[in-house]
C-alpha cells in the first residue's frame, strides 16, 4: 500500500485501499471501540455503494469477548446490534481460556488472533483499525523490550496472515481523524475502562511516556515513524536473504507436508557464518507463524546444531518445537495427546484423527494403491500399534517389520505413533508414507485407493499473532 498523507479523510484512505484490493471477502476485527467502529461504519457505507455499482464485496465483522470484564457480554451484544443496523454479517466468540505464557495483554492478543485465524478463508482480507499513534506506541513498546529490526519496523500496512492477508489501511492517519469521523457521524461506541489502566504496558506508554517525550520533542511521533520506515527497508533486504537461504537448505522428505515449515538440512545451515545462520533460523521460524525465541536462546540452538553428536535434538519454542532427526531439522506445533482408540472406517472420504489435528483420506487412483475390490463392503481398522506388525512391500518378497520400514523411510521417531496403520481384518494393508501391502495392490487399469495422511492447516501455530497493538 502506498503512503497515505495525514490530511486525507477516513473515507479517502479506505476508498484508495478498496480500489487496490483483489479479494471480495473482508473480515473486520471489531472491538466496539471508537477506532474499529469508525472502520466498520466507513467500510459498510463504501461496500454498500460499490454493491450498487455492481461490485460485490462480502463484509464480516468479528468480535472477541475475552471474558476479562464483567460487562463484556453486554459489549458483545452492543456489537451485534451495531452490525445488524449496518446490515453487516457478524460473528463473535467468548474465549473460555486464554493461551498460556506471557502477560495478560499478550495472552489476550494471542487468543484473539487465534479466533480471527480460524475465521479466515484462503485469500481473505482481515482488516484492523490501527492508526498512526498505534504505530508509534508499538515501536516504543518493542524498543523497550529489546526488539530487533522487525520490532523497530513497527506494523506493516499489509502482511500474510492465516492463508490471506492482514491489512491496516488507516495506519498513516492520526487518531484525531478517526475521532472526527466518529463525531461527524454521531457514532455510539464503547469505552473500555481498561484503556485508562496504566498498569498495562501499552496504556503506560500512551498516557505516561509519550506525553513526557513529546513535551521535549514535539515531532517525536513523525521521527519515530520515519525510523520505523528506515528499519522496515533494511528488514526487507535481510528477510529476502533469509528466505533465499531457506530455499537452499530445504530438503524433501516423505513426511514434510505434515510440518508447518520446510524441512531443512542442518549441514546446509551451519556452513554459514553465525549471524547468517541466525538470520535464516529467525526467518524460518517467523515465516511458519511461530513466536521467535530470544537471541540468547537462538545462540544456544546454533551451538546445539554445530556441536551435537547425537542425531536427536529437541528445542522448545513457546508455541511449538524444533526437532532434529539425523541431518534434518523439523519445525512443528505442539503434538496432540497420543490417546486415540482404534477406529472402524468405511475407507471413503476423510477420517479425522487426534481431535481433527490430523486426518487420513482415501484418494481414488487407477492402477495404483490398494485395489478397491478388496475394500468393497468392508470396514477397515485404523490403529496406531507398531509391535509385531509386518507387511510385504513387493510381490514375493519377505515380510518387513513396520519398525524397520519406519527407519528405512526416515520417519522421525516422534511422528511414528501418529501415523495410522490401516488393516483389513488382521492384515496390515497400508501405512501412509511408509508402505502398502503388495498382496492387495491394484493392477494396471484397476480402480485403487491410496491412503494419505494430512495435517489440518488451521491447527498450526495459531497462537502466533501479527505484530503490534490491537485497536482500542
Amino acid at each position: 500500500m502506498a503512503f497515505v498523507h495525514n490530511d486525507v479523510s477516513v473515507t479517502d484512505a479506505l476508498t484508495f485501499w478498496l480500489d487496490s484490493l483483489t479479494t471480495n471477502r473482508i473480515l473486520i476485527a471489531y472491538s466496539g471501540g471508537c477506532d474499529s467502529h469508525v472502520l466498520l461504519h466507513a467500510l459498510a457505507r463504501l461496500v454498500a455503494n460499490r454493491r450498487l455499482a455492481g461490485i460485490a464485496t462480502e463484509l464480516v465483522a468479528l468480535h472477541v469477548d475475552h471474558g476479562l470484564d464483567p460487562f463484556s457480554a453486554d459489549w458483545a451484544r452492543h456489537c451485534g446490534e451495531v452490525t445488524a443496523d449496518l446490515g453487516v454479517e457478524f460473528a463473535s466468540t467468548r474465549l473460555s481460556a486464554l493461551p498460556a505464557g506471557g502477560g495478560p495483554e499478550d495472552r489476550a492478543r494471542r487468543g484473539r488472533y487465534r479466533f480471527l485465524a480460524e475465521m479466515m478463508k484462503p485469500g481473505d482480507a482481515l482488516v484492523t483499525a490501527h492508526h498512526r499513534e498505534d504505530q508509534v506506541e508499538t515501536v516504543l513498546f518493542n524498543l523497550f523490550r529489546g526488539a530487533g529490526l522487525q520490532g523497530l519496523s513497527g506494523m506493516p500496512a499489509i502482511r500474510p496472515f492465516a492463508g490471506g492477508f492482514l491489512h491496516r489501511p488507516l495506519l498513516e492517519l492520526p487518531q484525531a481523524t478517526l475521532i472526527g469521523y466518529a463525531e461527524t457521524h454521531e457514532l455510539s461506541y464503547l469505552n473500555d475502562p481498561s484503556n485508562q489502566d496504566s498498569r498495562l504496558d501499552r496504556n503506560y506508554i500512551r498516557h505516561d511516556v509519550l506525553p513526557v517525550i513529546a513535551s521535549r520533542w514535539p515531532r517525536v511521533a513523525d521521527n519515530i515513524r520515519r525510523s520505523a520506515a528506515n528499519s522496515a527497508d533494511t528488514l526487507a533486504i535481510i528477510e529476502r536473504l533469509g528466505r533465499e537461504r531457506i530455499v537452499q537448505a530445504t530438503v524433501s522428505t516423505e513426511v514434510d507436508r505434515l510440518f508447518q515449515a520446510p524441512v531443512v538440512s542442518v549441514d546446509r545451515l551451519i556452513i554459514d557464518p553465525l549471524e547468517v545462520c541466525l538470520n535464516t533460523l529467525r526467518q524460518w521460524i517467523r515465516d511458519a507463524g511461530f513466536i521467535l525465541p530470544s537471541r540468547q536462546r537462538l545462540l544456544r540452538l546454533y551451538e546445539d546444531l554445530a556441536t551435537a553428536s547425537s542425531p536427536f535434538m529437541r528445542f522448545d519454542l513457546s508455541n511449538g518445537s524444533i526437532r532434529r532427526y539425523r541431518d534434518h531439522l523439523y519445525l512443528m506445533e505442539s503434538l496432540p495427546s497420543l490417546h486415540q482408540d482404534s477406529i472402524s472406517w468405511t475407507a471413503q472420504g476423510e477420517l479425522k484423527l487426534f481431535g481433527g489435528t490430523l486426518y487420513v483420506k482415501a484418494r481414488p487412483l487407477s492402477g495404483e494403491g490398494i485395489a478397491r475390490r478388496h475394500l468393497v463392503d468392508q470396514l477397515v481398522t485404523v490403529d496406531f500399534k507398531t509391535a509385531d506388525r509386518v507387511v510385504r512391500t513387493t510381490p514375493g518378497s519377505p515380510h518387513k517389520s513396520l519398525r524397520k520400514l519406519f527407519q528405512e523411510r526416515a520417519v522421525p521417531p516422534w511422528l511414528r505413533p501418529y501415523i495410522p496403520r490401516i488393516s483389513i481384518g488382521d492384515t496390515l494393508v497400508s501405512v501412509p508414507f511408509v508402505a502398502e501391502n503388495a498382496e492387495f495392490a491394484a493392477n494396471n487399469g484397476e480402480d485403487g485407493i491410496r491412503f494419505e495422511l494430512a495435517r489440518n492447516p488451521s491447527m498450526g501455530a495459531c497462537e502466533s499473532t501479527p505484530d503490534g497493538l490491537d485497536p482500542d
